[in-house]
C-alpha cells in the first residue's frame, strides 16, 4: 500500500471490525495474507478465514505461472485449476495431512517424507516446483538428507490438511472425524474443513452429538446404546468441545446446518474466558438457537462485538438471562437498538467500559 496509504488505513479498519481476522493478525504470515487478499479482492476481505487462505494459495500459484509465462486463470476458490496445479495441491495436502496425523505431529519434512509424496523427484527440487507453497532447505554437503521442507506456518499446513480431507469419500471423512472431531489439536483443521465443505457431509451432525468426556482426549467416546446424545452445556479451557464446534459451524456459513445442529443444545449455556473472536462466534451462532433461555459468559475481559450482542438479543425471543457481557464504546443508538425493541431478556448484566451518554441507559 506504499502508493495508496488510504487503502492501508481502510484495511486496518476492516481488521479492527473483524474479530475473526483480528485474532490472527499478529502472525506475520496471516497479516501478509490479509494485505494481499484485501488488494486482490477489490479492497475488501472475504467472509471467512478459509476464503482468505484459498485466495492466498490462488495468488501464489498465479504468480509462479506468470514467472513461467503461463497465461492461466486460477480460480480464487481453487475449484477450477489446471491439472498440474490440481495434482500439486492434492499432493501437498497429502504431505500436510501425513505430518499432522503422525505421532508426534511433524512440521518439518525430511527428504524421505517428501519423496514419498513426490516419488518422481530425483535430486533436490527447485523451489518453483512447489509454487512457493513449500519452503525447501538444503542439507549439509555430503550428508543425508540432502534437503528438507516445511510450510511457511503451521496454519498453512492445517489448511492443506483440510484440503486433503474435503474431497475424500463421506465414509473416510466420517472415519477421521469420529476420532478427531473434539481433539483440540485438529480444531483449526476442522474449521478449514467446515469452510471448504460447508459441512455437506450428511453424517456430520450425528458425530457432533457424541457427548465428549469431561476432559479432552484424542478420541471421542463410542455412542453407548441408550445414552442421550447431546452437546456440552459448558465451555472452558478443560472442556473446549462446544467452542470448537461453534467455530466450525460459524466458518461453514451454512445457516441450515447451524440451526439443525443447535437444536441439540441445552437451553442454559455457560462460557468461560472468551476472547473477542470467540465471543463473536458464540454470539453469532447462538442467535440461531431459538430455544436458548440462559447464557452466562464468565471471566471475560475483552469487549464483545456490539453488533453480535444486538443480533442475539433480537433473534432469541425465549432468552431470559444474559450475564457478564463486556461492551466497549456503547453509544446511545446502540442502547436504543438493543433494549427498546422486542428484547425479552428479564435479567441482563453488562460491563460497559465506555459509554457516551447515560440518558438513554437511564430510560431503559
Amino acid at each position: 500500500f506504499k502508493d495508496d496509504p488510504g487503502s492501508a488505513e481502510r484495511m486496518l479498519q476492516t481488521i479492527r471490525d473483524r474479530p475473526d481476522l483480528k485474532g490472527g493478525a499478529y502472525i506475520p504470515m496471516n497479516l501478509f495474507i490479509f494485505c494481499s487478499t484485501f488488494k486482490a479482492n477489490k479492497y475488501s476481505l472475504p467472509a471467512t478465514i478459509t476464503e482468505c487462505y484459498q485466495g492466498h494459495v490462488s495468488e501464489l500459484c498465479s504468480r509462479e505461472c506468470e514467472k513461467d509465462r503461463r497465461d492461466v486463470y486460477i480460480d480464487p476458490t481453487l475449484s477450477e485449476l489446471p491439472k498440474d496445479l490440481q495434482d500439486l495441491l492434492r499432493r501437498l495436502g497429502e504431505l500436510a495431512f501425513n505430518g499432522l496425523t503422525a505421532k508426534p505431529s511433524n512440521y518439518i519434512f525430511n527428504e524421505k517424507a517428501i519423496r514419498k509424496v513426490f516419488p518422481e523427484i530425483k535430486e533436490k527440487p527447485e523451489d518453483s516446483l512447489f509454487k512457493g507453497l513449500l519452503q525447501l532447505h538444503s542439507g549439509k554437503p555430503g550428508f543425508r538428507p540432502t534437503f528438507s521442507g516445511n510450510f511457511s506456518h503451521a496454519t498453512l499446513q492445517e489448511f492443506f490438511s483440510a484440503l486433503h480431507l474435503s474431497p475424500l469419500s463421506e465414509k473416510d471423512q466420517v472415519i477421521f472425524w469420529k476420532e478427531h472431531i473434539f481433539n483440540p489439536s485438529f480444531a483449526v483443521v476442522l474449521r478449514f474443513y467446515a469452510g471448504l465443505t460447508k459441512l455437506s457431509c450428511k453424517d456430520f451432525i450425528p458425530l457432533c452429538l457424541i457427548t465428549p468426556p469431561a476432559t479432552p482426549t484424542t478420541a471421542a467416546p463410542p455412542n453407548v446404546a441408550g445414552a442421550t446424545l447431546q452437546l456440552p452445556a459448558k465451555s472452558d479451557q478443560q472442556n473446549p468441545q462446544l467452542l470448537i464446534l461453534l467455530h466450525a459451524l460459524h466458518e461453514s456459513q451454512k445457516k441450515t446446518i447451524i440451526c439443525e445442529t443447535l437444536k441439540h443444545l441445552n437451553s442454559s449455556l455457560r462460557f468461560f474466558n472468551l476472547g473477542s473472536f470467540d465471543a463473536m462466534v458464540v454470539l453469532n451462532c447462538l442467535a440461531h438457537c431459538t430455544h436458548l433461555v440462559e447464557l452466562f459468559m464468565y471471566g471475560n475481559r475483552n469487549p464483545f462485538p456490539v453488533e453480535s450482542v444486538k443480533r442475539l438479543l433480537h433473534k432469541n425471543q425465549k432468552l431470559q438471562k444474559l450475564r457478564h457481557i463486556v461492551l466497549d464504546r456503547l453509544t446511545e443508538d446502540d442502547v436504543v437498538t438493543m433494549f427498546t425493541r422486542t428484547c425479552s431478556v428479564k435479567e441482563l448484566e453488562l460491563n460497559i467500559t465506555k459509554f457516551t451518554s447515560l440518558s438513554a441507559l437511564m430510560r431503559v
